[in-house]
């Protein structure tokens, strides 16, 4: 599997047949970025856009949920519906997903997904909820790169992404399966959030902690530098209980999978292994290939309080394909 910067020509991958592009609109602008993949949209057939219950308050998301909507409409003459999600619940998501997909999926149709502003959480219960439909078939991602995050600015009432965390939990469908007598041993992403991160490790407690962290090769250069120092608190706070440091690239699915197959090999039998994914949404991917494939890992998520509504990335940079 490897990613490749868009042009026209991808659209060939997508087959015939029916197609349906899931998408999410976001306070972020880069979620208008899909209306530019216009070989996709001319062939798509259905459109689903889904949607923070009440844009979160904010008059950002809310206009750019109506111009993404309305200039679908535009753009593929076919129906385009939205979902409407409360925030945090999952269930009503897949709920949701099963009304607007499952006869389609059932008929052996596409879906392709641009995952760029989809929160973390949603992201992993739809792709899970394709692949276990549709399993002979393969999902396509579409994933638009910002110019630049809020994280990349040093001063700290303008540079971070989220706040405080509202509370955590699994995610449906990977509670996992614990053993009584083993140690538990927490595998976390770590991107530009540390916040989260160290909520999730306090609550959850760990024997032992793996990091999963971000190497050079990044989506722009010296981003690497923004991880270090966001992920320093972490470290300090809890080097002691940190068994192993990997780093993974930003766009790297490949080796994010292989991370996790690695940690599998030399913890599993011992630990009862659980997931915290705050990485790149392409690491996160390649994460959940192996969790799919280990049910007995559990994944869970830290909600945040409150999100950089005002600028959380900048623009839209390059835009990458994909099929998991």
């Amino acid at each position: 599997m490897k990613l490749s910067e868009c042009h026209d020509g991808i659209i060939a991958e997508v087959g015939n047949g029916a197609v349906a592009v899931v998408c999410h609109s976001s306070y972020e602008d880069r979620c208008l970025g899909i209306l530019g993949q216009t070989a996709l949209l001319s062939v798509a057939t259905r459109a689903v856009v889904v949607h923070t219950e009440s844009f979160s308050g904010s008059e950002k998301y809310a206009c750019n949920h109506e111009t993404l909507v309305r200039r679908l409409r535009e753009a593929v003459g076919v129906t385009v519906e939205e979902v409407a999600v409360p925030r945090g619940f999952g269930g009503e998501l897949l709920n949701c997903l099963d009304n607007k997909l499952g006869l389609d999926l059932r008929a052996g149709g596409r879906v392709v997904v641009d995952i760029s502003t989809f929160p973390r959480e949603r992201m992993i219960i739809l792709v899970d909820y394709v692949a276990r439909l549709n399993p002979c078939t393969r999902i396509g991602i579409f994933y638009h790169e910002p110019e630049r995050y809020a994280s990349e600015i040093e001063k700290e009432s303008i540079g971070w992404l989220s706040k405080g965390v509202r509370r955590i939990s699994s995610i449906p469908g990977f509670n996992g399966r614990q053993g009584v007598h083993k140690s538990s041993l927490l595998a976390v992403q770590l991107g530009h959030e540390p916040e989260r991160a160290l909520m999730t490790i306090k609550k959850l407690e760990p024997d032992r902690i793996i990091v999963i962290g971000q190497s050079e090769q990044q989506y722009k250069k010296d981003v690497d530098q923004v991880f270090l120092r966001r992920s320093e608190a972490v470290i300090n706070e809890f080097g002691y209980k940190i068994e192993k440091i990997f780093l993974v690239g930003s766009r790297d699915y490949v080796g994010s999978y292989n991370v996790m197959c690695r940690i599998g090999e030399l913890y599993g039998a011992a630990f009862n292994i659980v997931v915290n994914l705050n990485g790149t949404k392409v690491q996160v991917l390649g994460a959940l290939k192996y969790c799919q494939e280990n049910r007995s890992v559990e994944v869970v998520h830290a909600d945040p309080q409150k999100y950089n509504y005002d600028c959380y990335s900048v623009g839209v940079g390059k835009c990458w394909w994909f099929e998991i």
